[in-house]
């Protein structure tokens, strides 16, 4: 049974009055899309290409705004221990003092502190472990790094002085087997084969950065006492930076290196953490954009289902197009009503796509708690990620990004369709009605 079309023309007897295209073309594009065909089929992938512009809407979303929240956490946790920018020379900075009032007084620095840096062997109970041994001031303000906040036992404030000894990561204490209160002995190379400088250190504090780099590769130490091991006689490794933003401020460290005559007089050199840490972030970023590419296949899949349901709603239809046409309605009224239907498809997709995707992404913990409990696996172990829940970055720039391509590529696939109905010769169709 047909569904008469019993629809108003316009003064001149047709449809093609540019005020009327749209109402009427929506209309009946609602109405084919609500109303069942006789082919169950048709049906049947055109509700499987709404859930999966859905389904694919909402992954993405999900999948980008975790990936997007685990960069965030990671670029949180290495400017735990890394500054934002820091100044070198290579044989170290000698009046560094001077050149730190110049960076302190950039817009945005809020930290300039000294430090020294050196490869140092420690050595405990028959135990060792080659590290990282990073000198800093005494004064807090001067630390470029929040070092103090991740300090699980003990206290950073017992490094200076005469008694100052060490603070070494979770993991590197437990490979030494030491606690706090205990003696490491350190031993600084020497070049041209030199003795090495040997001193027996008491460990004053133990830090989680929650990164295995410095975790199991890092131990700090007061300023003073690495530089006299270094024999540096008051020089410095480097100056580094921190500011409000971990991106202007290197960018501002960066133009005033470009115009001071002090770096190019003593040879400074700068280096930003994303310099630093480039080929990491990279790498995720590359993940991302694939993970991403990935997702998306789904919703170009959900797209050509959307295809294909027009096509075959027009090749079911071609009755009433005829009757259309014989009516008066012209070729965009008809190509208007077949790219509409494929438009609200995608409107009903990813309108809910978008919703769940939203939706899952704010309970992206209570999901994780639920799929652990399902396959009875931990997926962030937390002793290995430090992690109290799934890290998350929402914005409406990503939503409004992911919903406008799905939506736009939906459109995109009902172009084909409405020109095959638009092609549809009435005298042909209705000779054998």
């Amino acid at each position: 049974m047909r569904t008469a079309l019993c629809l108003p023309r316009s003064a001149s007897g047709s449809w093609d009055n540019v005020a009327m295209i749209r109402p009427l073309a929506l209309a009946i594009a609602w109405r084919y899309l609500r109303a069942p065909t006789r082919n169950r089929f048709v049906s049947f992938i055109g509700l499987a290409s709404v859930i999966g512009l859905a389904l694919g809407v909402a992954s993405l979303i999900v999948v980008i705004s975790v990936m997007d929240g685990f960069a965030a956490e990671l670029r949180e946790r290495l400017l735990r221990f890394d500054a934002q920018v820091s100044v070198l020379a290579a044989d170290g900075l000698g009046d560094w003092r001077e050149t730190a009032e110049e960076l302190a007084a950039l817009p945005g620095v809020q930290r300039v502190g000294p430090v020294v840096e050196l490869e140092a062997l420690l050595v405990s109970r028959r135990r060792y472990a080659g590290v990282q041994l990073l000198g800093i001031a005494a004064d807090p303000t001067m630390q470029a790094a929040p070092y103090g906040q991740s300090v699980i036992a003990g206290s950073l404030s017992e490094l200076h002085g005469k008694t100052g000894g060490l603070a070494l990561g979770r993991y590197l204490a437990d490979t030494l087997g030491v606690r706090v209160g205990d003696t490491v002995r350190v031993l600084i190379p020497r070049p041209n084969g030199a003795a090495p400088s040997l001193r027996d250190l008491p460990v004053n504090a133990v830090f989680v950065a929650g990164n295995a780099g410095p975790d199991s590769s890092l131990a700090l130490a007061g300023l003073s006492i690495v530089s006299e091991l270094a024999g540096l006689e008051g020089r410095v490794s480097a100056l580094q930076v921190s500011g409000s933003d971990p991106y202007d401020t290197p960018a501002a460290v960066e133009a005033w290196a470009a115009g001071s005559e002090r770096v190019r007089a003593e040879g400074l050199t700068t280096r930003s953490w994303m310099q630093q840490h480039e080929a990491l972030f990279r790498t995720v970023e590359l993940e991302r954009l694939a993970m991403g590419a990935l997702l998306f296949t789904i919703i170009a899949v959900a797209a050509f289902n959307i295809v294909a349901t027009l096509v075959m709603s027009v090749n079911e239809r071609r009755s009433e197009i005829a009757i259309l046409a014989t009516l008066g309605a012209r070729t965009p009224t008809i190509m208007a009503v077949f790219s509409l239907q494929g438009l609200l498809a995608g409107i009903v997709g990813v309108g809910l796509g978008g919703a769940l995707g939203v939706w899952l992404t704010l309970n992206v913990d209570a999901a994780m708690r639920f799929l652990e409990n399902l396959f009875g696996f931990d997926f962030l172990p937390a002793e290995s990620f430090y992690l109290t829940g799934v890290p998350f970055e929402l914005t409406a720039t990503l939503v409004g990004t992911v919903t406008g391509l799905a939506l736009l590529l939906s459109t995109l696939a009902s172009w084909y369709p409405s020109r095959q109905a638009a092609r549809v010769d009435p005298a042909s169709i209705l000779r054998y009605e």
